[in-house]
């Protein structure tokens, strides 16, 4: 009667164990998955980080030749008035070069 008593609660205690077993498994399988799936997560973010880097850096470079640009542009213009400023100084004295030079060749073709 002891040694069946002694059965039976080996076997209670067995299926204790196993069921504990299977919830344990079924513990470590979901800790994987959330592990696997975070992982994922963590790749698909760092890929969005580089897409974001790279159209970030292509952007920089964009705004930068712009810049360069129109910085010439603005040097071309400041060149421009003063050229625009020195002929308006000098056309006084090249107008009154030609009045002076064209009045002997007007009265010597009469």
């Amino acid at each position: 009667m002891q040694l069946k008593s002694d059965v039976e609660v080996e076997t209670q205690r067995i299926a204790k164990l196993e069921e504990q077993l299977s919830k344990e498994k079924h513990l470590v399988r979901s800790l994987q998955l959330q592990l696997q799936r975070e992982k994922l997560a963590a790749e698909e973010s760092k890929m969005q980080d580089t897409e974001l880097i790279t159209t970030l850096r292509i952007k920089l470079s964009e705004a930068l030749e712009v810049r360069d640009k129109l910085t010439m542009e603005r040097k071309n213009i400041e060149i421009m008035n003063s050229l625009q400023s020195q002929s308006k100084n000098e056309l006084p004295g090249i107008i009154s070069q030609l009045i002076f030079h064209s009045i002997p060749l007007s009265e010597n073709n009469r």
